[in-house]
């Protein structure tokens, strides 16, 4: 259950059964739901599909290539290129986004992005997941924009990094898991699914299949500058028959990849506030080997959902030990904590505080 910031759990009011009109703000960078590469975005899709389904009105700020079923309003017709590379479509969204307030007058606004909560307006509920919050140039800015917004933490260890901001909640990121396919035997094959760069750690990876003997299947998006110097000088060297680059996977491949590994490496170089891939992995019924970093300890189980290590022979010593776990251990921890209705209802309650406070 969320917590507001003094711990105690945000719920709603029995009595409140209102529907409300809802505008959510997705980047401008990825369409929603993304046909790869994706993390907030995944998030706003299940939150406009979810809130649907109860019966709210939910309009989406978002790329004009979005295939979600709620309305959406776009300043782009497709992503831009680039992603991240240039500020401008950043600012072009938080105008549309400015735009669909004036016109739409929500009733609560959800912002999934980075830019646009700077421009919130103050007479509107404005609700915002902090999905970057973790990276120390950020920490000022989100600390800054609590006091003006609901500041919504997605772990207990991204509250403890950023400890002067004012969260409003806790809620975790969730997942379709009914969309995952769960694999009670799983393959030979070790994973790394993410992004190739540095604080990824997909050449830490590539390094522990090395040390142990073992077949790796690396699978992640090379798409800027920044993931292609990294690719070329730090993952492309360590490539070989058993330790292969498969390319970046959509939603279909991630699946297959996922439900068919032995387990997920997952050996970040930074504090990442949740880590969507390892609730993925685990409803599939991969366990997942991570290191301690960020909330990494918040979604593994350890020694029952895969293991917390705290470096790269910590890793190698797991990926001996992981055929012992219980591969349906893994999909029902993800079933009770990880699932989307949970997500939708506690961002409900959130919504309802907010529209109407709730007296002391």
């Amino acid at each position: 259950m969320s917590e507001d910031a003094d711990g105690s759990p945000a719920v709603a009011d029995a009595s409140d059964i209102r529907l409300l009109r809802i505008l959510q703000v997705a980047s401008p960078w990825v369409p929603v739901p993304p046909e790869q590469y994706g993390g907030s975005e995944w998030i706003a899709h299940w939150l406009c599909e979810g809130l649907r389904e109860r019966g709210h009105d939910v309009t989406l700020v978002a790329t004009g290539d979005s295939s979600t079923n709620v309305r959406v309003v776009s300043a782009f017709d497709e992503r831009p290129p680039g992603m991240g590379e240039d500020v401008a479509p950043e600012l072009v969204q938080t105008l549309e986004a400015r735009d669909a307030i004036e016109r739409i007058r929500p009733d609560v606004v959800h912002d999934h992005a980075f830019t646009s909560p700077a421009a919130a307006p103050g007479d509107v509920p404005y609700v915002v997941t902090a999905h970057s919050a973790g990276h120390r140039p950020f920490d000022e800015y989100y600390t800054r924009l609590s006091e003006r917004v609901a500041l919504v933490a997605i772990s207990d260890a991204q509250r403890r990094h950023l400890p002067e901001a004012r969260w409003a909640a806790t809620i975790p990121n969730a997942i379709d898991v009914a969309s995952f396919p769960f694999d009670e035997v799983g393959g030979d094959d070790f994973v790394f699914l993410g992004r190739m760069v540095e604080e990824k750690g997909p050449h830490v990876a590539a390094e522990a299949a090395r040390r142990s003997g073992a077949s790796l299947l690396i699978a992640g998006r090379v798409e800027v500058a920044e993931e292609e110097s990294y690719f070329d000088e730090r993952v492309q060297p360590l490539l070989d028959e058993r330790i292969r680059f498969v390319g970046e996977a959509d939603a279909d491949q991630k699946r297959e990849l996922l439900a068919g590994a032995r387990a997920l490496l997952f050996p970040i170089d930074w504090d990442e506030p949740f880590g969507l891939v390892v609730v993925e992995a685990l409803a599939c019924g991969t366990p997942v080997i991570g290191f301690r970093r960020g909330a990494v300890p918040e979604l593994i189980e350890d020694g029952t959902t895969g293991f917390v290590v705290e470096d790269l022979d910590g890793m190698v010593a797991a990926m001996g030990d992981v055929g012992r776990l219980s591969r349906a251990a893994c999909r029902r921890s993800v079933e009770d904590r990880f699932d989307i209705g949970r997500m939708v209802r506690q961002y409900e309650a959130l919504y309802r505080r907010v529209v109407r406070p709730i007296a002391a």
